[in-house]
């Protein structure tokens, strides 16, 4: 099992400032920082198969109690090509494994906080469809 890569961009709302953007996508990148691991998140799956310990390439996982986002940066658009969509900032993350990913998406405490912090600054179509653009992909898998 490869790297997972998670990227997410943001369109914010009309009415947030540029000191909020900052303090949102510093906020952001400290994620790799303040998200860790339960310190039981790997008990009892010694004996597993890599897929059920979430083994990365080359056969490393984080460790319980311990960071676990192995890269995370960001930055804001500056494509001369016209293509941006509105997007304002982009994040990319790596993570060792699916699991450790799934762990960030829906129950890292530290994530969880960040997107209530988030909640009413991003663009908003009225239709209920916030700006945010996520796609994630597993290392040199094209199927």
């Amino acid at each position: 099992m490869g790297l997972i890569t998670h990227i997410v961009s943001f369109t914010y709302a009309s009415n947030v400032s540029s000191s909020e953007k900052h303090y949102i996508a510093s906020s952001f990148l400290a994620l790799k920082e303040r998200c860790v691991l339960p310190k039981d998140f790997y008990a009892g799956s010694q004996g597993g198969s890599d897929e059920a310990r979430g083994a990365a390439a080359g056969g490393e996982e984080g460790e319980d109690g311990g960071r676990y986002i192995v890269e995370c940066s960001g930055g804001c658009n500056n494509s001369p090509e016209g293509f941006s969509r509105g997007f304002e900032h982009t994040f990319v993350l790596t993570f060792r494994n699916k699991r450790e990913r799934a762990y960030y998406l829906d129950q890292d405490p530290a994530h969880q906080a960040f997107k209530q912090m988030l909640g009413g600054k991003l663009a908003d179509d009225g239709k209920g469809l916030i700006a945010v653009w996520v796609f994630d992909f597993e290392a040199g898998v094209f199927e």
